[in-house]
């Protein structure tokens, strides 16, 4: 028969983190709790929900294309430009805008 309730100690163990994070999580709500007396208990189920509620969806490629020169990048600070051309928002790298002098992407690089 599985446990009706956890202690925070055996929350903090099965999540491999401290203590006083636990307790955090749940003085502060996040994590629902029961007071018994002095002491807080945590059902399964709770954990669970805390668990998939606060789960990160899978992180896609950070890497973004320069839309003039294509060359990638995992910093959004190298592509803080965009094309200039009205209602495109290609990114453009650093480079290509401020050494380069290029303000449009590929595509609309021969619109101009």
């Amino acid at each position: 028969m599985e446990k009706p309730f956890l202690t925070l100690e055996e929350v903090a163990e099965y999540l491999n983190v401290d203590y006083q994070l636990v307790y955090k999580l749940v003085r502060t709500g996040q994590l629902p709790a029961v007071k018994i007396g002095r002491i807080f208990r945590i059902r399964p189920t709770e954990l669970e929900a805390y668990l998939a509620e606060n789960t990160l969806s899978p992180i896609k490629s950070l890497k973004k294309k320069c839309s003039v020169c294509e060359k990638e990048y995992n910093s959004n600070l190298m592509l803080k430009y965009v094309c200039a051309f009205k209602g495109c928002s290609e990114p453009v790298c650093v480079d290509c805008r401020e050494r380069k002098k290029k303000k449009f992407c590929q595509e609309h690089s021969d619109k101009k």
